[in-house]
Order: C-alpha cells, then structure tokens, then sequence
C-alpha cells in the first residue's frame, strides 16, 4: 500500500550520537517513526511548522510501511488534518500530507532541541522531555477537565 510513496525525513542537524533524535527515541522508545511522531505532535501543539527542505534531510527516509507497521500512519495524515482545520486537501494528496507532517516534525525537533539545550545538566535530555510531556498532558487535561 504505501511502498509506492516516499518515506518521511528527519532533519540531519538533529541526528549523530548525542543529537535530539536520539535522545527522543531513548525516551519514547520504538523507531525512529515514533520519535516523528511524538515531534510533528510537540510541533502541532506550538502551532510551529518549519518545512525540511532537501539540503536538510538526514539522508534516510523513514519508510511508510515502518509507520504502518508500528500503527503510527495515521498521524503521517492526522496531524496535516487537524494543522489544517480539518480540511480534506490535508489528506487527499499524500505528498502534501507527508509535507506538512515533516513541516511539524521538524519544528517540534527543533523546540525539543532548544528545551534540551536551555538545560545543559540533564546531558541525556531525558528529564527534560518527560517534562515536556508532563506539561502538554497537563494542558490537555486542564482543558478537558474545563469542557
């Protein structure tokens, strides 16, 4: 199904031994897929798109069938549905789909980076991440508890 289709990006300033990539995926676990996800999600949450230009890309696409085997293709889709309002064209063409998530994907790295950096002490960026989800689990749960 989606072999046809090019795979999803990352950006190349982020990955290397200590890059944010992999700090993420220490905390998240899973593929790189999920560290994508779990960043066009921080991105979606700032309101912060940055697209990936091709100089930016890491090299390796992550393949769609990899999101579709860790059930994670969805949000390849959903999150350029709820960026864009809920508008069909979001999800209709796949390469302005695949776009758009690397555009929130990208911009969440580069948040999750800055968090990283602006605590120098926690080297494995761990504590700072889990902060991170912490803070965004609050907000949502406020907002729910509001509704």
């Amino acid at each position: 199904m989606s072999s046809s289709k090019r795979g999803i990006y990352r950006n190349k300033i982020y990955e290397g031994d200590d890059g944010t990539a992999l700090k993420i995926k220490s905390v998240v676990g899973g593929t790189f897929a999920h560290v994508l996800c779990f960043a066009a999600f921080v991105g979606l949450e700032n309101s912060k798109s940055t697209p990936l230009k091709t100089g930016e890309r890491n090299g390796d696409a992550v393949s769609l069938d990899i999101f579709e085997g860790q059930r994670l293709l969805s949000f390849v889709y959903s999150i350029p549905f709820i960026a864009m309002k809920f508008d069909p064209q979001a999800i209709v063409e796949d390469e302005k789909s695949i776009e758009l998530f690397e555009s929130y994907a990208n911009a969440g790295m580069k948040i999750i980076d800055q968090l990283i950096m602006d605590h120098p002490t926690d080297t494995s960026g761990v504590e700072t991440i889990i902060s991170l989800v912490r803070s965004i689990h609050s907000d949502n749960m406020h907002l729910i508890n509001k509704a």
